[in-house]
């Protein structure tokens, strides 16, 4: 059984600790017994083999049930026992929650394969147990994972905690044109000449090489057919260099600083990449992006940065201090041991 948990910017899975079971709200709970039962029906109305159909229908519109009957007294209905402990519906349908969409609906879509998830459950529950009951939790190989897990998933929930999952609209305006200049964006393509030792291109070699490419460029050469001639970066070079879409981050700042001053079709002096350079060409002159089109950027921006501010706090709180210094001294030493 999968665990992985969506949500957040820190991913991982509350399924690494067998036993937990992570509590929600009473709404989200009735809203999956709602559907089980509206799949269920849905089934046996249909067979099998008009489930599909039901599902491309069904699977983006709310149900149009507002009250339902849980069972005696209101209390979630026995499916299945283990020993003498009585597995509800109610928990069947916890453990499903922090499961893929595409896998829960699976799963509950039909009688047969909610049936076959029951006994995939029982089987873990099953097993827990018996590792509680051989002691394999208290082995200290196994303490030093579950120590380790717990502390990913107290950071996870302590993350979600400190940043809203959602912000007005008036918020993330006012973000977006605070930091308008980071949602930039251009477009270029680029002749890429890489150090390539097996084909006797040193660094030197490929400075040259870029640079016949730039004053090919200069004298008004097509630029695709200059990518032909002097790129040997085989994916730029199959799309003509063409580079796509570059935003802000993507490239180390020096280039970056190059190519969002260029104006529309000019060429770049050849620039230095770590294994390489490129001389690039600007197809598309930078230029802000409409708030609508990045809302979900500037949303996760917003909430990073948060996060990030809160984080430098408690730092400075703590009195962190990395020795960089020492750091270098370390691997310079062993640098020089291997040599």
């Amino acid at each position: 059984m999968d665990g992985n948990v969506e949500g957040g910017g820190l991913q991982g899975g509350a399924g690494a600790i067998p036993g937990y079971r992570e509590q929600r709200t009473g709404t989200k709970e009735m809203k999956r017994y709602i559907l089980i039962l509206i799949l269920a029906q849905a089934a046996a109305l249909f067979g099998c083999s008009d489930f599909d159909q039901f599902y491309k229908q069904h699977r983006s519109k709310p149900a149009a049930i507002t009250t339902i009957t849980t069972g005696e007294n209101g209390a979630s209905p026995v499916v299945a026992r283990l020993g003498s402990r009585e597995i509800t519906l109610k928990e069947i349908l916890d453990s499903l929650k922090d499961r893929q969409p595409r896998t829960r609906f699976l799963y509950l879509s039909s009688p047969a394969k909610l049936n076959q998830y029951i006994n995939s459950y029982l089987n873990e529950e099953i097993l827990y147990d018996e590792a509680l009951r051989r002691g394999v939790d208290r082995r200290p190989d196994v303490k030093k994972v579950l120590d380790e897990q717990k502390k990913r998933l107290l950071v996870r929930a302590l993350s979600r905690e400190l940043v809203p999952l959602n912000f007005p609209d008036k918020k993330l305006k006012a973000y977006f044109n605070a930091n308008s200049d980071q949602y930039r964006r251009l477009r270029a393509s680029a002749v890429v000449v890489k150090i390539d030792p097996t084909n006797s291109i040193t660094r030197q070699k490929a400075l040259e090489r870029a640079n016949r490419a730039y004053e090919a460029a200069l004298r008004g050469e097509d630029f695709k057919t200059l990518v032909a001639r002097y790129s040997n970066d085989e994916r730029t070079k199959s799309k003509g260099g063409d580079l796509g879409f570059i935003e802000k981050g993507r490239f180390p700042p020096a280039i970056e600083k190059v190519l969002f001053s260029m104006r529309y079709g000019e060429v770049s002096k050849p620039l230095e990449i770590p294994n390489g350079y490129v001389v690039a060409k600007i197809s598309r002159k930078a230029r802000v992006e409409p708030y609508e089109r990045v809302r979900k950027r500037v949303e996760y921006d917003l909430r990073r940065d948060m996060f990030v501010r809160y984080l430098e706090g408690l730092k400075r709180e703590s009195g962190v201090r990395v020795y960089g210094e020492k750091l270098k001294e370390i691997v310079g030493k062993n640098a020089k041991r291997k040599n």
